[in-house]
């Protein structure tokens, strides 16, 4: 998953993907919602409604969903 992040950050999505799926959904997904913790930690508040824990737990869990499948699919062949 290490070596998926570094593509990713690189920006060579292709060989991102070749690593882990799993590590480039993570990685994007940290990318994404860094902004907004930075801005709630700074205010002190969270993000008004309970949209962005739902779309970042959801998100979350899905790319844990793909990462687990992924590691079986390797372990398995």
């Amino acid at each position: 998953m290490t070596t998926s992040w570094a593509h990713a950050m690189n920006g060579d999505l292709i060989r991102a993907i070749q690593s882990n799926v799993g590590g480039v959904l993570l990685c994007y997904l940290s990318a994404a919602v860094f902004p907004c913790l930075l801005w709630m930690a700074m205010r002190g508040k969270s993000i008004p409604g309970k949209w962005f824990s739902s779309v970042s737990v959801t998100t979350l869990l899905i790319a844990i969903a793909i990462s687990i499948a992924e590691w079986l699919i390797r372990l398995a062949f």
